[in-house]
Parts: C-alpha cells; sequence; structure tokens
C-alpha cells in the first residue's frame, strides 16, 4: 500500500515543486531526500548491529 501511495503522490510533489519553482529545485530536493533516508538507514543499521553484537 505504501507503493501504490507513493505513486499516487510522488508525481502531485513533483508537478508542485516544478509549478512553483524548477526542475534544478526538483532534482535538489530528491537528492537532499535520498541523503536524509540514507542517513537514517545508516543510523538503524548501526543500532540493530550494536543490538546483536
Amino acid at each position: 500500500m505504501s507503493s501504490t501511495f507513493a505513486r499516487a503522490i510522488g508525481p502531485l510533489v513533483g508537478g508542485v515543486i516544478v509549478e512553483q519553482g524548477s526542475y534544478d529545485t526538483l532534482y535538489l530536493s530528491a537528492i537532499g531526500v535520498l541523503i536524509v533516508s540514507l542517513i537514517i538507514l545508516r543510523l538503524g543499521y548501526r543500532e540493530l548491529i550494536h543490538r546483536y553484537d
């Protein structure tokens, strides 16, 4: 269900960002979300490894 929600909301949010800003803004915000996601995943992985050591 979460993947379906993302597929429905993603183009809407992307369109709003492009209309309000530009494609540069869209790409930079996507890169920012990717970096934040990677940091969160990295911290969660560290916590998981330390829990079972």
